[in-house]
Protein backbone atom coordinates (compact mmCIF):
# COMPACT_ATOMS: atom_id res chain seq x y z
CA UNK A 1 0.00 0.00 0.00
CA UNK A 2 1.32 3.22 -0.48
CA UNK A 3 0.35 5.95 2.32
CA UNK A 4 -0.23 9.41 1.37
CA UNK A 5 3.07 10.77 2.87
CA UNK A 6 4.76 8.43 -0.22
CA UNK A 7 5.89 5.73 1.97
CA UNK A 8 4.88 1.91 1.81
CA UNK A 9 2.74 -0.20 3.96
CA UNK A 10 1.78 -3.55 3.91
CA UNK A 11 -1.24 -4.34 3.44
CA UNK A 12 -2.92 -7.71 3.76
CA UNK A 13 -6.06 -8.66 0.81
CA UNK A 14 -8.25 -11.88 1.64
CA UNK A 15 -11.11 -13.12 -0.52
CA UNK A 16 -13.75 -15.47 -0.29
CA UNK A 17 -17.25 -16.73 -1.38
CA UNK A 18 -19.86 -15.99 0.61
CA UNK A 19 -22.30 -17.80 -1.10
CA UNK A 20 -23.31 -18.13 -5.09
CA UNK A 21 -23.22 -14.52 -7.24
CA UNK A 22 -21.50 -12.89 -4.17
CA UNK A 23 -17.34 -12.69 -3.53
CA UNK A 24 -15.47 -10.92 -0.77
CA UNK A 25 -12.47 -9.29 -0.93
CA UNK A 26 -11.34 -7.36 2.40
CA UNK A 27 -8.52 -5.13 2.79
CA UNK A 28 -6.22 -4.68 5.82
CA UNK A 29 -3.27 -2.02 6.46
CA UNK A 30 -2.32 -0.04 9.06
CA UNK A 31 -4.69 -0.97 11.59
CA UNK A 32 -7.49 0.03 9.55
CA UNK A 33 -10.12 -2.68 7.06
CA UNK A 34 -12.31 -2.24 4.75
CA UNK A 35 -14.51 -4.97 3.01
CA UNK A 36 -16.13 -5.39 -0.75
CA UNK A 37 -18.94 -7.69 -1.64
CA UNK A 38 -19.73 -7.99 -5.33
CA UNK A 39 -20.93 -10.33 -8.11
CA UNK A 40 -16.94 -11.04 -8.56
CA UNK A 41 -13.54 -10.40 -7.49
CA UNK A 42 -12.75 -7.91 -9.17
CA UNK A 43 -15.70 -5.58 -8.23
CA UNK A 44 -15.32 -6.63 -4.67
CA UNK A 45 -11.62 -5.28 -4.70
CA UNK A 46 -12.23 -2.20 -6.62
CA UNK A 47 -14.59 -1.30 -3.88
CA UNK A 48 -12.40 -2.29 -1.06
CA UNK A 49 -9.79 -0.37 -2.15
CA UNK A 50 -12.04 2.91 -3.26
CA UNK A 51 -12.39 3.16 0.67
CA UNK A 52 -8.60 3.82 1.13
CA UNK A 53 -8.33 5.69 -2.22
CA UNK A 54 -10.70 8.37 -0.08
CA UNK A 55 -7.63 9.07 1.98
CA UNK A 56 -5.09 9.61 -0.08
CA UNK A 57 -4.23 5.57 -0.19
CA UNK A 58 -3.03 3.59 -3.25
CA UNK A 59 -3.42 -0.80 -3.10
CA UNK A 60 -0.14 -1.89 -4.66
CA UNK A 61 -1.23 -4.68 -7.00
CA UNK A 62 -2.08 -5.60 -10.38
CA UNK A 63 -6.15 -5.52 -9.85
CA UNK A 64 -6.47 -2.49 -8.86
CA UNK A 65 -3.87 -0.64 -11.54
CA UNK A 66 -5.75 1.63 -13.58
CA UNK A 67 -5.15 0.07 -17.03
CA UNK A 68 -6.53 -3.14 -16.01
CA UNK A 69 -10.21 -5.06 -16.33
CA UNK A 70 -10.81 -8.44 -16.85
CA UNK A 71 -12.67 -10.11 -20.30
CA UNK A 72 -16.24 -10.70 -20.10
CA UNK A 73 -15.32 -14.78 -20.40
CA UNK A 74 -12.68 -14.45 -17.23
CA UNK A 75 -15.63 -12.77 -15.38
CA UNK A 76 -18.05 -15.51 -16.20
CA UNK A 77 -15.93 -18.53 -15.89
CA UNK A 78 -13.63 -17.15 -13.59
CA UNK A 79 -15.30 -14.68 -11.07
CA UNK A 80 -13.52 -12.02 -12.17
CA UNK A 81 -10.10 -13.31 -10.80
CA UNK A 82 -7.94 -13.26 -14.30
CA UNK A 83 -7.29 -9.53 -15.61
CA UNK A 84 -6.11 -8.20 -18.82
CA UNK A 85 -3.97 -4.82 -19.26
CA UNK A 86 -5.64 -2.30 -21.59
CA UNK A 87 -4.99 0.65 -23.74
CA UNK A 88 -7.27 3.20 -24.35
Amino acid sequence: MLCPDGSKAEARVEWEDVKYGECRVSVTCEGRATEGRRIDYFDALEQAHLLFEADGYRLLCYGASLNVFPSGMGRGLDTGTGVLPIQV
